[in-house]
């Protein structure tokens, strides 16, 4: 009998979640990347995290692609499945009183970055 381990696939980094980890590093800005907390979980009971973390501020980053807002990107079931997801997440910051900023794909993303950590 052969045994297969499915083996854990950290989750691939878009490019402008680079761009944003770039930013909070030439910014000496402390964070988690892929952050995840105890009891946030999906429907489904898989773990879910948030794209950021900086504890020194409370706050919490999630950057939404095209999926996020569109069923025309990957179909309607991926996308039903992350708007719960999105707000299993909003609902989890909330509760835990951490603030949670989400940059939607369509917002110029260092304009936007400069807002939340510079202004």
């Amino acid at each position: 009998m052969v045994l297969y381990l499915k083996k854990f696939k950290k989750p691939k980094s878009s490019k402008p979640e680079m761009i944003i980890s770039k930013f909070l590093e030439d910014n000496k800005i402390a964070h988690t990347r892929e952050k995840k907390f105890p009891g946030l979980l999906s429907m489904k009971k898989g773990e879910l995290r948030f794209d950021f973390y900086i504890k020194e501020m409370n706050l919490l980053l999630e950057y939404d692609g095209p999926h996020h807002t569109s069923k025309q990107i990957y179909g309607k079931k991926t996308f039903i499945k992350t708007y719960i997801n999105d707000k299993i997440k909003d609902n989890y910051a909330e509760r835990m009183n951490i603030k949670l900023i989400r940059i939607n794909y369509n917002e110029d993303l260092q304009k936007r970055l400069l807002e939340i950590f510079l202004l």
